[in-house]
Protein backbone atom coordinates (compact mmCIF):
# COMPACT_ATOMS: atom_id res chain seq x y z
CA UNK A 1 0.00 0.00 0.00
CA UNK A 2 1.10 3.04 -0.51
CA UNK A 3 2.79 5.01 2.75
CA UNK A 4 1.05 7.77 5.25
CA UNK A 5 4.32 8.67 7.36
CA UNK A 6 1.55 11.60 8.96
CA UNK A 7 -2.12 11.64 9.91
CA UNK A 8 -1.63 14.40 7.70
CA UNK A 9 -0.78 12.67 5.40
CA UNK A 10 -2.81 10.17 5.35
CA UNK A 11 -5.99 12.54 5.21
CA UNK A 12 -4.81 14.11 2.32
CA UNK A 13 -5.31 10.95 0.15
CA UNK A 14 -8.69 10.34 1.62
CA UNK A 15 -9.60 13.85 0.49
CA UNK A 16 -8.35 13.48 -3.25
CA UNK A 17 -10.69 10.41 -3.29
CA UNK A 18 -13.65 12.33 -2.21
CA UNK A 19 -14.28 11.19 1.07
CA UNK A 20 -16.11 14.41 2.98
CA UNK A 21 -15.09 15.85 6.06
CA UNK A 22 -17.49 14.08 8.76
CA UNK A 23 -16.24 10.44 7.48
CA UNK A 24 -12.15 11.64 7.72
CA UNK A 25 -12.29 12.62 11.05
CA UNK A 26 -14.25 8.94 11.83
CA UNK A 27 -11.72 7.52 10.03
CA UNK A 28 -8.79 8.98 11.32
CA UNK A 29 -9.85 8.00 14.80
CA UNK A 30 -9.32 4.89 13.88
CA UNK A 31 -5.99 5.54 11.78
CA UNK A 32 -3.32 3.21 13.50
CA UNK A 33 0.55 3.25 13.11
CA UNK A 34 2.01 0.23 11.46
CA UNK A 35 5.39 -0.75 10.26
CA UNK A 36 5.34 -2.20 6.83
CA UNK A 37 7.99 -4.66 5.02
CA UNK A 38 9.57 -3.13 2.18
CA UNK A 39 11.17 -5.89 0.54
CA UNK A 40 13.82 -6.76 -1.67
CA UNK A 41 15.22 -10.62 -3.19
CA UNK A 42 18.67 -10.59 -1.61
CA UNK A 43 20.98 -13.66 -1.55
CA UNK A 44 20.75 -14.74 2.19
CA UNK A 45 24.44 -14.56 2.49
CA UNK A 46 24.20 -10.77 1.17
CA UNK A 47 22.11 -10.06 4.75
CA UNK A 48 23.44 -9.06 8.12
CA UNK A 49 23.05 -11.04 10.51
CA UNK A 50 20.39 -9.73 12.61
CA UNK A 51 18.74 -7.80 10.04
CA UNK A 52 15.10 -7.82 9.29
CA UNK A 53 14.19 -10.52 6.68
CA UNK A 54 11.48 -12.93 5.46
CA UNK A 55 12.82 -16.40 4.05
CA UNK A 56 16.39 -17.58 4.40
CA UNK A 57 18.31 -18.95 7.68
CA UNK A 58 17.71 -17.41 10.79
CA UNK A 59 19.33 -15.44 13.16
CA UNK A 60 19.14 -17.37 16.22
CA UNK A 61 20.74 -17.06 19.90
CA UNK A 62 23.67 -19.85 20.05
CA UNK A 63 21.79 -21.84 22.21
CA UNK A 64 18.18 -21.42 20.69
CA UNK A 65 16.97 -24.99 19.80
CA UNK A 66 15.62 -25.21 16.34
CA UNK A 67 11.21 -25.05 16.82
CA UNK A 68 9.28 -28.19 16.20
CA UNK A 69 6.08 -29.08 15.66
CA UNK A 70 4.43 -32.29 17.18
CA UNK A 71 2.08 -35.20 15.11
CA UNK A 72 -0.34 -32.59 12.56
CA UNK A 73 -4.19 -32.88 12.76
CA UNK A 74 -3.96 -30.71 9.52
CA UNK A 75 -1.11 -33.07 7.89
CA UNK A 76 -3.30 -35.97 8.85
CA UNK A 77 -6.55 -33.73 6.87
CA UNK A 78 -4.65 -33.71 4.15
CA UNK A 79 -3.71 -37.15 3.66
CA UNK A 80 -7.51 -38.08 3.71
CA UNK A 81 -8.14 -35.66 1.05
CA UNK A 82 -4.89 -36.98 -1.14
CA UNK A 83 -6.35 -40.48 -0.09
CA UNK A 84 -9.63 -39.63 -1.49
CA UNK A 85 -7.83 -37.93 -4.59
CA UNK A 86 -5.45 -40.78 -5.44
CA UNK A 87 -9.04 -42.99 -5.40
CA UNK A 88 -10.46 -40.88 -8.42
CA UNK A 89 -7.09 -40.28 -10.18
CA UNK A 90 -4.49 -43.00 -9.99
CA UNK A 91 -1.28 -40.95 -9.85
CA UNK A 92 2.17 -42.79 -8.63
CA UNK A 93 3.80 -39.37 -7.85
CA UNK A 94 0.70 -38.97 -5.90
CA UNK A 95 0.88 -42.23 -4.03
CA UNK A 96 4.83 -41.53 -3.00
CA UNK A 97 3.47 -38.21 -2.13
CA UNK A 98 0.57 -39.78 0.23
CA UNK A 99 3.41 -42.12 1.45
CA UNK A 100 5.70 -39.64 2.82
CA UNK A 101 3.18 -37.40 3.78
CA UNK A 102 1.71 -40.50 6.11
CA UNK A 103 4.90 -40.78 7.88
CA UNK A 104 5.25 -36.80 8.47
CA UNK A 105 1.79 -36.06 9.57
CA UNK A 106 2.39 -38.62 12.08
CA UNK A 107 5.57 -37.83 13.98
CA UNK A 108 7.42 -34.90 14.66
CA UNK A 109 8.34 -32.12 12.55
CA UNK A 110 11.06 -29.25 12.10
CA UNK A 111 8.78 -25.77 11.34
CA UNK A 112 10.05 -23.90 8.31
CA UNK A 113 11.43 -20.49 8.94
CA UNK A 114 9.18 -17.21 7.79
CA UNK A 115 10.29 -14.02 9.25
CA UNK A 116 13.02 -12.44 11.67
CA UNK A 117 12.33 -8.33 12.79
CA UNK A 118 15.25 -6.45 14.27
CA UNK A 119 12.65 -4.60 16.53
CA UNK A 120 15.04 -1.71 16.86
CA UNK A 121 14.87 -0.52 13.90
CA UNK A 122 11.16 -1.13 12.97
CA UNK A 123 10.36 0.77 15.96
CA UNK A 124 12.88 3.46 15.62
CA UNK A 125 10.64 4.40 11.77
CA UNK A 126 8.08 6.12 13.58
CA UNK A 127 5.41 6.18 17.10
CA UNK A 128 4.19 2.79 17.41
CA UNK A 129 1.92 0.76 19.48
CA UNK A 130 3.18 1.66 23.07
CA UNK A 131 2.75 -1.92 24.13
CA UNK A 132 5.02 -3.28 21.29
CA UNK A 133 8.23 -3.93 22.33
CA UNK A 134 10.92 -1.83 20.83
CA UNK A 135 13.95 -4.14 21.51
CA UNK A 136 15.05 -7.56 20.23
CA UNK A 137 13.68 -9.70 17.93
CA UNK A 138 10.48 -11.79 16.43
CA UNK A 139 11.50 -14.53 14.85
CA UNK A 140 7.86 -16.54 13.27
CA UNK A 141 8.28 -20.28 12.26
CA UNK A 142 5.09 -22.21 10.50
CA UNK A 143 4.28 -25.58 9.13
CA UNK A 144 4.73 -24.66 5.68
CA UNK A 145 4.03 -28.22 4.33
CA UNK A 146 0.73 -28.70 5.72
CA UNK A 147 -0.09 -25.31 6.43
CA UNK A 148 -2.81 -25.13 9.13
CA UNK A 149 -5.68 -22.44 8.81
CA UNK A 150 -5.21 -21.96 12.72
CA UNK A 151 -2.39 -22.79 15.15
CA UNK A 152 -1.60 -21.95 18.69
CA UNK A 153 1.99 -20.37 19.54
CA UNK A 154 2.67 -23.23 22.41
CA UNK A 155 5.61 -25.84 22.37
CA UNK A 156 4.62 -28.53 19.81
CA UNK A 157 2.15 -26.45 18.04
CA UNK A 158 2.30 -25.68 14.15
CA UNK A 159 3.83 -21.88 14.37
CA UNK A 160 5.95 -20.16 16.86
CA UNK A 161 6.63 -16.87 17.48
CA UNK A 162 9.51 -16.37 19.48
CA UNK A 163 10.55 -12.81 21.01
CA UNK A 164 13.95 -13.03 22.41
CA UNK A 165 16.64 -9.84 23.32
CA UNK A 166 19.67 -11.46 23.11
CA UNK A 167 22.56 -9.02 21.74
CA UNK A 168 23.92 -9.40 18.07
CA UNK A 169 26.65 -10.56 19.17
CA UNK A 170 25.16 -13.99 20.48
CA UNK A 171 23.28 -14.49 17.15
CA UNK A 172 24.16 -17.62 14.80
CA UNK A 173 22.83 -18.30 11.59
CA UNK A 174 21.50 -21.63 11.41
CA UNK A 175 20.77 -23.72 8.25
CA UNK A 176 17.44 -25.19 7.89
CA UNK A 177 17.25 -28.56 9.29
CA UNK A 178 15.00 -31.29 6.66
CA UNK A 179 11.38 -30.52 6.76
CA UNK A 180 10.58 -34.20 5.58
CA UNK A 181 9.10 -32.90 2.63
CA UNK A 182 9.88 -30.19 0.16
CA UNK A 183 8.53 -26.98 0.45
CA UNK A 184 8.74 -26.14 -3.31
CA UNK A 185 8.56 -30.02 -4.78
CA UNK A 186 11.06 -29.18 -7.72
CA UNK A 187 13.74 -26.43 -6.50
CA UNK A 188 16.61 -28.35 -4.58
CA UNK A 189 17.87 -24.86 -3.39
CA UNK A 190 14.50 -24.19 -1.87
CA UNK A 191 13.42 -27.33 -0.39
CA UNK A 192 14.02 -26.37 3.23
CA UNK A 193 13.60 -23.05 2.94
CA UNK A 194 11.91 -19.74 1.58
CA UNK A 195 13.81 -17.56 -0.44
CA UNK A 196 15.30 -14.66 1.62
CA UNK A 197 14.57 -10.83 0.95
CA UNK A 198 16.02 -8.26 3.03
CA UNK A 199 13.24 -5.83 4.79
CA UNK A 200 13.56 -2.21 4.65
CA UNK A 201 11.11 -1.27 7.53
CA UNK A 202 9.06 2.12 6.72
CA UNK A 203 6.57 3.86 8.75
CA UNK A 204 3.08 4.24 7.85
CA UNK A 205 -1.07 4.86 9.50
CA UNK A 206 -3.08 2.06 8.29
CA UNK A 207 -6.75 2.21 8.50
CA UNK A 208 -9.61 -0.65 8.77
CA UNK A 209 -10.52 -2.29 6.13
CA UNK A 210 -13.98 -3.17 5.20
CA UNK A 211 -13.78 -6.46 6.93
CA UNK A 212 -12.71 -5.39 10.19
CA UNK A 213 -14.85 -5.28 13.35
CA UNK A 214 -15.08 -1.47 13.63
CA UNK A 215 -16.36 -1.57 9.52
CA UNK A 216 -18.50 -4.43 9.82
CA UNK A 217 -20.64 -3.21 12.81
CA UNK A 218 -20.89 0.18 11.65
CA UNK A 219 -21.27 -0.50 7.82
CA UNK A 220 -23.35 -3.85 7.51
CA UNK A 221 -23.97 -5.13 4.39
CA UNK A 222 -25.33 -4.13 1.90
CA UNK A 223 -23.94 -0.39 3.29
CA UNK A 224 -20.17 0.03 2.19
CA UNK A 225 -17.68 1.85 4.39
CA UNK A 226 -17.36 5.50 2.87
CA UNK A 227 -13.60 4.30 2.25
CA UNK A 228 -14.11 1.22 -0.06
CA UNK A 229 -13.50 2.88 -3.36
CA UNK A 230 -10.15 4.28 -1.56
CA UNK A 231 -8.98 1.20 0.11
CA UNK A 232 -9.38 -0.53 -3.40
CA UNK A 233 -6.83 1.92 -4.68
CA UNK A 234 -4.35 1.97 -1.62
CA UNK A 235 -3.95 -1.24 0.00
CA UNK A 236 -1.53 -3.47 -2.44
CA UNK A 237 1.91 -3.00 -3.54
CA UNK A 238 3.43 -6.38 -4.14
CA UNK A 239 7.37 -5.64 -3.01
CA UNK A 240 5.43 -4.84 0.98
CA UNK A 241 5.68 -8.13 2.13
CA UNK A 242 3.43 -7.49 5.44
CA UNK A 243 3.76 -5.35 8.34
CA UNK A 244 4.09 -5.45 12.33
CA UNK A 245 1.19 -3.62 14.01
CA UNK A 246 -1.55 -1.67 12.34
CA UNK A 247 -5.07 -3.05 10.30
CA UNK A 248 -4.36 -6.00 8.38
CA UNK A 249 -5.23 -6.51 4.75
CA UNK A 250 -8.06 -9.21 5.19
CA UNK A 251 -8.98 -11.61 2.50
CA UNK A 252 -12.16 -12.89 4.99
CA UNK A 253 -13.23 -11.11 7.94
CA UNK A 254 -11.39 -10.28 11.27
CA UNK A 255 -10.09 -13.28 12.59
CA UNK A 256 -10.34 -11.08 16.43
CA UNK A 257 -13.95 -11.61 15.76
CA UNK A 258 -14.02 -15.24 16.01
CA UNK A 259 -11.14 -15.36 18.83
CA UNK A 260 -12.89 -12.41 20.93
CA UNK A 261 -16.64 -14.30 20.65
CA UNK A 262 -14.87 -17.41 21.79
CA UNK A 263 -13.14 -15.53 24.71
CA UNK A 264 -16.45 -14.52 25.85
CA UNK A 265 -17.77 -18.56 25.68
CA UNK A 266 -19.83 -17.89 22.90
CA UNK A 267 -18.19 -19.91 20.42
CA UNK A 268 -18.31 -19.04 16.61
CA UNK A 269 -21.52 -16.88 15.67
CA UNK A 270 -23.26 -16.87 12.02
CA UNK A 271 -26.89 -16.39 10.90
CA UNK A 272 -28.85 -13.58 10.96
CA UNK A 273 -27.98 -12.32 14.21
CA UNK A 274 -24.44 -12.17 12.96
CA UNK A 275 -23.83 -8.51 13.57
CA UNK A 276 -26.45 -8.18 16.44
CA UNK A 277 -24.25 -10.29 18.53
CA UNK A 278 -20.91 -9.07 17.96
CA UNK A 279 -21.86 -5.53 18.48
CA UNK A 280 -22.23 -6.62 22.01
CA UNK A 281 -18.36 -7.79 22.26
CA UNK A 282 -16.16 -5.26 22.00
CA UNK A 283 -13.86 -5.79 24.78
CA UNK A 284 -12.96 -9.49 23.96
CA UNK A 285 -13.35 -8.53 20.07
CA UNK A 286 -10.91 -5.80 20.67
CA UNK A 287 -8.96 -7.22 22.67
CA UNK A 288 -7.22 -9.18 19.99
CA UNK A 289 -4.13 -7.39 18.16
CA UNK A 290 -3.07 -8.30 14.61
CA UNK A 291 0.74 -8.29 15.97
CA UNK A 292 2.30 -9.34 12.50
CA UNK A 293 0.90 -9.95 8.94
CA UNK A 294 2.63 -11.35 5.90
CA UNK A 295 1.13 -11.31 2.81
CA UNK A 296 3.53 -11.27 -0.69
CA UNK A 297 7.07 -9.93 -0.95
CA UNK A 298 9.96 -9.74 -3.92
CA UNK A 299 10.83 -13.35 -4.56
CA UNK A 300 11.05 -15.56 -7.50
CA UNK A 301 9.16 -17.83 -5.87
CA UNK A 302 6.66 -17.14 -3.33
CA UNK A 303 3.45 -19.61 -2.45
CA UNK A 304 2.06 -17.83 0.23
CA UNK A 305 -1.36 -18.66 -1.73
CA UNK A 306 -2.98 -15.62 0.93
CA UNK A 307 -2.48 -13.79 3.69
CA UNK A 308 -0.36 -15.33 7.24
CA UNK A 309 -1.87 -13.52 10.54
CA UNK A 310 -0.17 -13.62 14.08
CA UNK A 311 -2.83 -12.32 16.75
CA UNK A 312 -2.71 -12.07 20.25
CA UNK A 313 -4.55 -10.81 23.46
CA UNK A 314 -3.18 -7.09 24.19
CA UNK A 315 -3.07 -8.28 27.72
CA UNK A 316 -0.67 -11.31 26.61
CA UNK A 317 0.74 -8.44 24.73
CA UNK A 318 1.63 -6.34 27.84
CA UNK A 319 2.99 -9.31 29.45
CA UNK A 320 5.22 -10.19 26.81
CA UNK A 321 3.41 -13.92 26.94
CA UNK A 322 3.62 -14.70 23.27
CA UNK A 323 3.23 -17.94 23.70
CA UNK A 324 -0.08 -17.06 23.84
CA UNK A 325 -0.30 -15.91 20.21
CA UNK A 326 -2.33 -17.68 17.39
CA UNK A 327 -1.64 -18.19 13.49
CA UNK A 328 -4.16 -17.41 11.01
CA UNK A 329 -3.62 -18.75 7.67
CA UNK A 330 -6.43 -16.83 4.96
CA UNK A 331 -7.35 -17.73 1.30
CA UNK A 332 -9.64 -17.33 -1.25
Amino acid sequence: MPLFPTLDALDQSLAAGNINTINRKMLLSFAAPSVQFVTKNTPDDAIPVGSSKIGGAPDLPKSMAWPMRGPSSAGKSEVDGLLKAVKKYPSEPLRKEIDAKTILANRSAPLAFLLQLDLAECTKKGKMDADFPTTGHFYLFYDFVFKPWYAEGVDGGGFRLIYSQAPFAHLVRQPPPDMGFPLYDTLAEYRNQLSSAVIDPAFSYTLPSSSSYPMMVRYSYPRQPPHEDWLEKNTYIPSIGGQLGGWPYLIQYDPAIDLGTSDAGMGKLSGDNFISEITKLPGPIENWVTLIELTDYDSPINDFNGIYLVMIRRSDLKSRDFSKAVFIYQTD
